[in-house]
């Protein structure tokens, strides 16, 4: 009976030294993971509400300034910051805390989390990206804080954004090509999101400049926004406007930007539609009001050719030359148009060779006339 008693104490005894244990060792690794799940659910909230793309890259996003969307991050960070004083070593929290700073503006502060999670996990391609990111936010922002001595202009910040990207396998034309991808399928605002981020660090090409404005236009945004107005130059409407038919510029692909004059089809102050396609010129409305827009383009074989005239990209009016003869006609419609920037479009839609003859459109002008206020 003694025997067993003591054993049993013992027993006792080692269940309690193995709780104590649990708790001193075990509470805190829980907690910690519970904290890092709470908080890393409030991030991904808050990212699937702002994300413009696809990656879970925080810091290429516009900080949150909603208030209750706020109270949330706030929570979130509280949370990641307790996951990381109970546990140091959980990797994953400094991640999160990182993508809830960028989220929050606080870049100087989602580098130093970045910095943390690399420390811990060297070999994982993300959190270099993230942290190129990083750097390029708080240059963009204005908040480098060594930008009295190092600008962000300077060669060696590049240098150290490209060496994180380089790290994680991205290179600058992966950048581009980001942007060009996003404008081609039309989402603008990641399209223009790009594109800025690569000026950070390059003279961008005239091709992604004219997207770049394109995708500003369709924003909505103002003139002050358009980043190289000689890319993509802007006409002004107040009662009247002729533009040149020679200077309207393709939206196709490759071609992006490109004059549709082009002397070597015949009178240089002309503009050929060679393939089916839209090209554009862009206008600034002074007065919302409606406007009648006559296009005078020619009757060029092989007939039938169908144009349709678009405003930001939506069609207005179609309109069908079926003569054939060389003649020129002159083609109207009326159209509402708000005050503002505006892109307007002529689309050809049956480019084809008939019988090896080369069908092509052929626009000398675009005249516009205010008629009433709207």
């Amino acid at each position: 009976m003694y025997i067993t008693r003591r054993l049993w104490v013992l027993g006792f005894t080692i269940v309690l030294f193995m709780a104590f244990l649990i708790g001193v060792f075990g509470l805190p690794y829980g907690l910690s993971i519970y904290f890092q799940s709470k908080g890393g659910n409030a991030v991904n909230v808050l990212e699937t509400l702002i994300r413009l793309t696809d990656e879970p890259i925080a810091c290429i996003e516009q900080p949150i300034d909603d208030e209750q969307k706020r109270v949330l991050l706030d929570s979130a960070i509280s949370d990641l910051s307790h996951s990381i004083q109970l546990n140091p070593n959980l990797s994953n929290s400094y991640l999160l805390l990182g993508r809830a700073y960028c989220i929050s503006g606080h870049y100087e502060e989602a580098i130093k989390a970045y910095q943390s999670y690399i420390n811990l996990r060297p070999d994982n391609p993300l959190g270099h990206l993230e942290l190129g990111f990083a750097y390029a936010a708080e240059c963009e922002n204005g908040t480098w804080k060594f930008r009295k001595s190092k600008p962000c202009n300077t060669s060696n910040l590049r240098q150290t954004i490209m060496d994180e990207w380089h790290t994680a396998g991205v290179e600058l034309d992966s950048i581009y090509n980001e942007g060009n991808l996003a404008f081609s399928s039309r989402q603008y605002k990641q399209a223009a999101r790009w594109y800025q981020l690569t000026s950070l660090f390059d003279d961008i090409p005239d091709r992604e400049k004219f997207q770049w404005s394109v995708a500003e236009i369709m924003l909505e945004h103002d003139l002050t926004q358009i980043p190289d107005p000689q890319v993509l130059p802007v006409n002004n409407l107040d009662n009247y406007l002729e533009i040149n038919g020679s200077t309207l510029q393709w939206m196709l692909d490759n071609l992006s930007g490109i004059s549709i004059g082009n002397s070597i089809w015949g009178d240089p102050d002309v503009g050929y539609l060679t393939f089916s396609g839209e090209a554009i010129a862009a206008i600034n409305v002074r007065q919302a009001s409606t406007y009648r827009f006559t296009i005078r383009t020619q009757n060029s074989p092989p007939p039938p050719i169908r144009l349709q005239l678009e405003i930001d990209f939506r069609p207005v009016a179609n309109f069908e030359l079926s003569r054939g003869d060389g003649s020129w006609e002159e083609l109207s419609t009326d159209i509402p148009l708000n005050a503002g920037l505006h892109l307007l479009g002529i689309n050809f839609l049956n480019d084809e060779i008939i019988n090896g003859i080369d069908r092509n459109a052929i626009i000398e002008w675009v005249k516009i006339t205010k008629h009433n206020p709207l």
